[in-house]
């Protein structure tokens, strides 16, 4: 990622090494069919962590839209083209604030299908558009499964690589993205909630954390909350490194810490330095 870059702690406000990149993974609840409302939410998390120092914003998966989509007539009504309106807003805030932001969102496609997509906007605009391969359980019957790999990216803070969801969980997808050089994988994600025993990081978590391991590079999931349509959620949002402790405990309203991570540990062994800082509602947790 960018040389020479220096940047304040997103907490503290203390100054960190050169080079160093403050990433947000922003855990919002929207509401199904309220485009115009969720995108304003997302804009107000975007906003915020710029504020709080980041500039790599990850959001969740179909932030846009929601997620438990009655049938496809309902899933139709939500989508939009990658020059929508949700990916045109998010553009205009990136620039007002020079950051590079990861968003999920339902894409009407060229071809007639609808498409799990993930938008990859710097800070110039829209870098690139990943459509979800790996469709999960119902998704199969609203969803035209994507047919690239994983997108990756160069971007004004370095090599970025973005997949959704349940491809986090097909190791050799993963791997794709670290041979494509990402250096962070971003991953916009709706973690349905299930039984997790007590003291256990929820299994979704725990890949997540042998992603970032296995393929040396940093992953950053940014899951949801709240109630949809009688689906909760894990809140399990996180960054996690290479062999260090996880940045983020499980928690229901997105409560976490910022860690200062060493990047490109395959070749600089520790500086310069990567900040994470998890939001939740728009608002910066400590």
């Amino acid at each position: 990622m960018t040389a020479g870059l220096v940047v304040r702690d997103a907490r503290s406000g203390h100054a960190t090494e050169p080079g160093a990149v403050c990433v947000a993974v922003c855990q919002l609840a929207p509401v199904i069919g309220d485009r115009a409302r969720n995108v304003d939410r997302a804009i107000d998390a975007v906003t915020a962590a710029a504020d709080a120092g980041a500039h790599l914003v990850v959001l969740p998966e179909l932030v846009s839209s929601g997620y438990v989509f009655a049938d496809r007539l309902e899933l139709g009504r939500n989508a939009e083209w990658r020059d929508g309106a949700t990916v045109s807003r998010l553009a205009a805030v990136a620039q007002e604030r020079g950051v590079v932001v990861v968003a999920g969102f339902p894409e009407r496609g060229e071809d007639g299908g609808y498409y799990n997509s993930a938008a990859l906007i710097d800070v110039d605009g829209l870098r690139a558009v990943y459509q979800k391969v790996h469709l999960w359980d119902a998704e199969t019957e609203l969803f035209t499964p994507g047919a690239a790999p994983p997108v990756v990216a160069d971007t004004s803070l370095g090599r970025v690589g973005v997949v959704v969801c349940y491809d986090l969980e097909f190791p050799e997808w993963m791997r794709l993205a670290a041979l494509a050089g990402a250096e962070i994988i971003c991953a916009p994600t709706n973690w349905p909630g299930g039984p997790c025993p007590a003291g256990e990081r929820p299994v979704e978590v725990v890949r997540v954390q042998a992603s970032a391991s296995v393929n040396r590079c940093y992953v950053a999931a940014a899951d949801r909350v709240g109630t949809e349509r009688g689906v909760d959620w894990v809140g399990g949002s996180a960054i996690r490194r290479l062999r260090r402790r996880p940045h983020r405990r499980r928690g229901r309203q997105g409560r976490g810490h910022e860690r200062r991570l060493p990047r490109r540990p395959h070749r600089y062994q520790g500086t310069p330095i990567l900040n994470a800082a998890v939001l939740a509602g728009g608002q910066l947790v400590t």
